[in-house]
């Protein structure tokens, strides 16, 4: 089938919503279906697109990239190359980004096309003094076919606003990493964190607890834009370092002891989340230290997966956990490909109409 991946990432880039859908795509091409993503032009030369992301060229994955870093002139030729594609015969609309696809629907159209909302939480809920929000999630319920939620919460957050009457797929993210993940080699005295250092993570205090880590140890955080790793005071045992090109995370994850995921104490982290790092981290047999939430707790559910629990933003906890950590048993790992995830997205396409 013809499906448009409406969201315009920038490429190459180290940011996972970046990384998701590139990967979201790459594997529906390899399911055979013809795949289009338009994206933005990043610091990272396009020349070094799929070695940045990890992958090898796919005949049926067209990903485009502005000729130019100018966000106008850049704007314009992603509405051209929406309106090339839109115009061709009737495909998916895999969308990520309403306000776009609600832009694209009022310029062309459904044309036949079917729609697809994928949603990774709920605008009105996390700023629900902005009015438009709600305006723009009502109206994206009357012209999309499905949705597609990262993960429960994020599905009962929209069942709970507006009880839709469409089909609500919950699709978690997935990992590329084979398991389990180099378990010859020998660990480091590191707990890793990968990904960035926005404030609804908790990052204060996951970042006091690895100060606090025994003078044998050491926190390293790998992510975050230059101005936020400056804002943190680093020490011995507490190292900031900027983010790496996902296809080479695998070493860097390899050579960890113990795998942290920052979360905080809001809407976002307790019901919205399926963080990617996590299910990287699910790959390999290390143990995974993270907040207790009802997100975290689903994901441990559906995994049977035991974690390191810590109550988020309580530095005591969160030093707790990775010392409990530190010296655990190996777990079972848990693999969760692109593949399977995208047979998930292929039966919904396929559910609501769209010929294979």
């Amino acid at each position: 089938m013809r499906i448009l991946h409406l969201y315009r990432p920038v490429l190459p880039d180290t940011r996972a919503q970046s990384i998701q859908v590139f990967r979201s795509c790459h594997a529906l091409a390899t399911l055979g279906h013809e795949v289009a993503l338009f994206a933005n032009r990043g610091p990272i030369p396009p020349s070094e697109l799929y070695r940045a992301m990890g992958l090898s060229p796919h005949p049926h994955f067209k990903v485009s990239i502005a000729p130019v870093a100018h966000r106008g002139l850049a704007g314009l030729w992603f509405r051209r190359k929406i309106s090339t594609w839109w115009h061709g015969p009737p495909g998916v609309v895999l969308a990520r980004d309403i306000k776009r696809m609600l832009a694209a629907i009022d310029s062309h159209g459904k044309k036949g096309h079917k729609v697809v909302l994928e949603t990774h939480g709920l605008q009105s809920l996390l700023l629900p003094d902005i009015t438009e929000h709600k305006a723009q999630e009502r109206q994206c319920l009357t012209v999309i076919d499905a949705m597609i939620a990262n993960c429960g919460g994020t599905a009962q957050a929209w069942t709970d606003a507006y009880s839709p009457m469409l089909p609500i797929t919950v699709c978690h993210n997935a990992s590329h990493l084979p398991p389990p993940l180099a378990q010859n080699r020998l660990p480091s005295e590191q707990a890793l964190v990968l990904g960035s250092m926005r404030p609804n993570k908790g990052v204060n205090a996951v970042l006091a607890a690895g100060r606090r880590l025994a003078p044998t140890r050491q926190m390293l955080w790998i992510g975050g834009t230059e101005s936020e790793r400056q804002a943190h005071p680093q020490s011995a045992t507490l190292k900031l370092l900027a983010p790496v090109v996902h296809g080479r995370i695998n070493d860097i994850i390899a050579a960890a002891r113990v795998l942290v995921v920052p979360l905080g104490n809001n809407i976002f982290s307790h019901q919205l989340t399926s963080p990617l790092k996590l299910w990287d981290y699910l790959a390999t047999t290390k143990p995974i230290v993270i907040a207790d939430t009802p997100a975290t707790r689903e994901i441990a559910a559906l995994t049977r997966t035991p974690f390191h629990f810590y109550e988020a933003e309580n530095i005591d906890s969160i030093t707790s956990a990775i010392d409990a950590a530190w010296n655990a048993p190996p777990r079972n790992a848990f693999q969760r490909t692109w593949a399977q995830r995208a047979r998930e997205l292929e039966a919904v396409f396929t559910d609501i109409g769209v010929a294979p």
